[in-house]
């Protein structure tokens, strides 16, 4: 019975440990804002391929439609 209330009373962690595990986080949370800015960037890249694809092909058809058609005034 005496360990049992000895048990009971402890703490499960000690304040290091505690400490410890505050401490994990923050690094954790500082690790993942940084993973997160280099995806953030990666996307980034990928979406500005994308809209300079778009707008080469947007060029190309003005190009043979002008080649074709002459010079139309657009309105």
């Amino acid at each position: 019975i005496k360990t049992f209330e000895e048990d009971r009373k402890m703490p499960l962690l000690t304040n290091m440990e505690l400490r410890g595990i505050e401490t994990g986080k923050e690094i954790g949370k500082e690790i993942g804002k940084e993973i997160g800015k280099e995806i953030g960037k990666e996307i980034g890249k990928e979406i500005g391929r994308e809209i300079g694809i778009l707008e080469k092909a947007h060029e190309d058809v003005k190009l043979v439609l002008r080649t074709r058609l002459g010079d139309i005034p657009v309105k």
